[in-house]
Order: C-alpha cells, then sequence, then structure tokens
C-alpha cells in the first residue's frame, strides 16, 4: 500500500554497515563510492529531507542539484529549516509536485528515519562490509511490513536492498 502525501512517494536513503550502524560522532561510520554515486543519481534534481545533525555533517551545503528541507529542534525558521515534521512534509511534497517529481528522500538521521517510518513507501537500505561499531542505527523495525523487492551489488563490498 503505497502511502503518498501529495500524491508523492516518501522514500528513505540509508547505508548501513553489517552492524545496522549508520553513523559515529556526527558522521557516515563507512563509506563507499559506489553507493556515494548510487546516492547521487537517485536524488539528483530532486527533494532531500533530513534532520539538522545530518544537515550540519554534510561536506557541502546544500548538495549540489538537490533542494534541502532540514527538520530542527530550534525555533529557527526559514525557507530550509522547519521545527514542525508534518509542516516540512507537506511543504516538500507539494514543491515536488509543483517540480513533477514522484517523490521525495529522507536522509537521516536516525530520529528522522523513526519519525517518518509511517510515511516511508521505499526504502533503499544499502550496505556496506564492516564491522565498525556506532553510536547511531537504522531501526530494523522501520520495515516491519515492508518486502526486500530487489537486490543490487553496487561494488565488491556493497549491496543495495530495495523494500517496498
Amino acid at each position: 500500500i503505497k502511502k503518498m502525501i501529495n500524491g508523492i512517494k516518501i522514500n528513505h536513503s540509508v547505508a548501513v554497515n553489517n552492524l545496522g550502524y549508520i553513523g559515529k560522532d556526527n558522521k557516515l561510520l563507512c563509506e563507499d563510492p559506489a553507493d556515494l554515486k548510487h546516492f547521487k543519481e537517485v536524488t539528483k534534481n530532486g527533494i532531500i529531507v533530513m534532520g539538522k545533525n545530518t544537515w550540519e555533517s554534510l561536506p557541502k551545503k546544500p548538495l549540489p542539484n538537490r533542494q534541502s528541507f532540514v527538520l530542527s529542534k530550534s525555533s529557527e525558521q526559514s525557507e530550509i529549516f522547519y521545527n514542525d515534521l508534518f509542516e516540512l512534509i507537506d511543504d516538500a511534497t507539494k514543491i515536488a509536485k509543483l517540480k513533477k517529481l514522484n517523490e521525495i528522500w529522507v536522509i537521516g538521521g536516525e530520529s528522522l528515519y523513526s519519525q517518518t517510518s509511517f510515511l516511508s513507501d521505499d526504502i533503499y537500505i544499502s550496505v556496506i562490509d564492516d564491522n565498525s561499531s556506532g553510536d547511531t542505527k537504522y531501526c530494523n523495525d522501520l520495515l516491519n511490513n515492508k518486502k526486500c523487492t530487489n537486490i543490487k551489488k553496487l561494488s565488491t563490498k556493497t549491496k543495495l536492498f530495495i523494500y517496498t
């Protein structure tokens, strides 16, 4: 069952290691150039939604060729920053519709993935062959009621699992 908001799909894109960790000290735990390339391809010219810590961790702000929406607990409000999740999702999906896009991407972090799990349509999980410990995880419970519909090998150390 698709849960579209304003006719737009809400997808998660996340990279985890073998232990399910996504980050440590507000940075990606592990990276694979093939995964970063895939992320760039699926989000290019699209809309990305993230928490403030994810925003702060970006090497380049905003990411080129994408429109960013950031959920922040602080009271700052602007064209990019929101402190109300539902207002952010409503605005992001309306802009996606105006741009003739059919989806937006939630790209982290841990808290935002959890907060948007009941809205998510498709979940793209890149599993990178790494066994480091982190301090943030992608909650596997978010995959409940989802089925793995595709698996792609992105590189010798990364597989992409698509859940719908």
